[in-house]
């Protein structure tokens, strides 16, 4: 099993295609994504992810290698917030899951991002075994993309704002998972930091999310 926490470190930079230019993604912070069950994706799929933080915003980085990438169009219809409905059932998507408490409140976000920089969020509230998604609440998502197709590897970054997540106090630890979906309808493609198994709604199981501490230096 992966380990359980994950240290996040003080943002040296702003930009976020600054960030994933410089991120060293085999550093000791980073965490490599396994499939749902735990095991370790071929070299074709290696997946990683890492976080940064400052006073304002959590910075979510992922790269990942691709045999082929499934994109969704740039006519498909947005919200007028700039939402994408149903991206994970569109496209490739990096997925990040948080919250405080949320293993036992069953209440959490989700951010998601495609190769496009198309991206989805929504308030998650676990109620009785269902899942009950709100895509209606305002949130300022900043997030760049790129891809590398001589090299296959495809990054991205998220700067989700702490005003988002309820607030931050400066410091404490954040229940999550990392994920990315790949493959048509999914597959059997399902990497996660944090292996929650198969089956509906798999994803969305709080009781097996890892934490991120947040620290003020990388000898924390």
């Amino acid at each position: 099993m992966p380990d359980s926490q994950i240290r996040v470190l003080p943002a040296l930079q702003t930009s976020l295609e600054e960030m994933l230019v410089l991120s060293d993604f085999r550093d000791a912070s980073s965490r490599r994504l396994l499939f749902a069950d735990g095991a370790m994706p071929p070299l074709s799929l290696e997946t990683h992810v890492r976080g940064f933080w400052n006073d304002s915003s959590l910075f979510v980085l992922f790269a990942g290698r691709f045999l082929g990438l499934r994109t969704i169009s740039e006519e498909d219809p947005m919200q007028g917030s700039g939402r994408t409905p149903q991206l994970w059932d569109k496209s490739d998507v990096y997925e990040v899951m948080i919250g405080r408490g949320c293993a036992h409140t069953g209440r959490y976000k989700e951010f998601q991002v495609a190769p496009n920089g198309r991206w989805f969020a929504a308030d998650i509230c676990i109620d009785n075994g269902r899942v009950i998604t709100d895509d209606s609440w305002e949130v300022s998502l900043k997030r760049h993309s790129s891809i590398n197709w001589d090299d296959k590897v495809w990054k991205a970054a998220l700067e989700i704002p702490w005003d988002a997540l309820g607030g931050f106090g400066g410091e404490g630890e954040w229940q999550c998972n990392f994920y990315r979906a790949t493959g048509k309808f999914h597959g059997d493609e399902l990497l996660s930091w944090r292996p929650t198994g198969y089956g509906d709604h798999c994803f969305h199981r709080p009781h097996l999310f890892g934490t991120i501490r947040l620290v003020e230096s990388g000898t924390a």
